[in-house]
């Protein structure tokens, strides 16, 4: 079932983030894009989306997965590609269900990992020199890249005798996972 978020992109033009909010800054209520804290600045989700300063543990998980969406749709790879967007709201979602809740290799990086590398593919450079279909796969990789990852490095699994390293040997173990 999709979130009130995610629902939002089943439009063909729809932009995913419209209703979303900005993260409370200094003890602010949360702003909607267009919005300003006080500070005189207009807060802009085209700015947000490809600046640095994107901070994924200020979000709700529902609101990223909308955002994680927002990546392909924005780029250009759902029209181009022809991904229904159902298919793209399920592969989101199950981003989720795999990544398991720990300090660091959890959703939220996930997120942070894929709107850097979306900066990336969307760069001048990136678009005049690779084709579409590899800037897709590039973006398609940061999406997946730690999946179901245990949080724990090779060495480590390797001096446990883990079931991962049973299954996959003692080489290379989290790349093979």
């Amino acid at each position: 079932q999709m979130t009130p978020a995610i629902a939002e992109i089943a439009g063909e033009n729809a932009r995913p983030y419209a209703s979303l909010r900005f993260p409370p800054r200094d003890g602010a209520s949360p702003a909607y894009a267009g919005d300003t804290y006080g500070d005189g600045v207009t807060y802009d989700w085209d700015w947000y989306f490809r600046s640095w300063t994107f901070y994924p543990f200020s979000w709700a998980e529902d609101d990223l997965l909308a955002l994680l969406a927002s990546f392909f749709v924005e780029a250009g790879f759902v029209t181009q590609f022809q991904i229904p967007m159902a298919t793209l709201n399920t592969l989101m979602a199950r981003v989720r269900g795999v990544m398991r809740a720990q300090p660091y290799h959890n959703f939220q990086h996930v997120c942070d990992v894929t709107q850097a590398v979306f900066i990336f593919v969307q760069a001048p450079t990136a678009i005049a020199h690779l084709p579409p279909i590899h800037r897709f796969a590039v973006l398609l990789a940061a999406l997946m890249h730690d999946l179901d990852h245990p949080g724990f490095t090779n060495l480590f699994l390797k001096h446990s005798g883990s079931e991962l390293t049973q299954k996959y040997g003692p080489d290379g173990t989290l790349e093979k996972h």
